[in-house]
């Protein structure tokens, strides 16, 4: 699984929550059992809504502190109007399925991220400007959820994340997150199994 490119100035102190092994590896206690993962990634059909949901909510709440450090206030919410919005990050994926992910971020939100992030560097050794931070952080969600919802074995490669301005969200899934900096709001499109990896 290809990860954004990145990498952390050598004189920056991050946060400890920043302090993390990559996300394509990273073990957590809070993760599904093992077994439950690779039933999922034998199946044959779309993950059951309800496994989908809970994978998706639970990376974007990992991602969201862990990475962007935000802080949790209230847990899931309605999802905001496109108006209350500044920007969108889409985020698509193939190998054992296709699909897309797509972040939206609450007005104000995204430059709270970006200087939270800011110990980051790209590859030229600049700081991540907001706009970066946006989309390694929807990258990081894409990445976390699919280890989620088909575990670890799973193959997919994930594509550069494409920011846009704010639009209504479309997707068999949709949720949005409240945090004290702002709103998050995800939508998760994913497509059957491809013939390479069917069977």
């Amino acid at each position: 699984m290809r990860m954004p490119h990145t990498r952390r100035q050598p004189h920056a102190k991050p946060a400890p929550s920043a302090q993390r092994r990559p996300w394509s590896t990273r073990v957590r206690s809070g993760a599904p059992k093992r077994q439950e993962q690779d039933e999922a990634a034998a199946s044959g059909l779309a993950p059951a809504r309800a496994q989908l949901h809970q994978g998706t909510l639970h990376s974007l709440a990992w991602v969201s502190q862990q990475l962007a450090g935000l802080t949790p206030s209230g847990g899931e919410t309605a999802l905001p109007p496109s108006e209350a919005l500044e920007l969108v990050v889409e985020v698509e994926f193939a190998g054992y399925r296709s699909g897309r992910v797509t972040l939206a971020f609450a007005r104000g939100l995204t430059r709270q991220i970006g200087s939270n992030m800011s110990h980051m560097a790209n590859l030229d050794g600049r700081q991540l400007n907001a706009l970066e931070a946006a989309k390694e952080m929807a990258s990081a969600t894409t990445a976390e959820l699919l280890q989620m919802v088909f575990g670890l074995d799973a193959r997919f490669r994930i594509g550069q994340a494409q920011a846009m301005p704010p639009r209504p969200l479309l997707g068999e899934l949709q949720l949005a997150m409240a945090f004290t900096e702002g709103t998050v709001a995800v939508a998760v499109e994913i497509g059957q199994t491809s013939a390479r990896h069917a069977g």
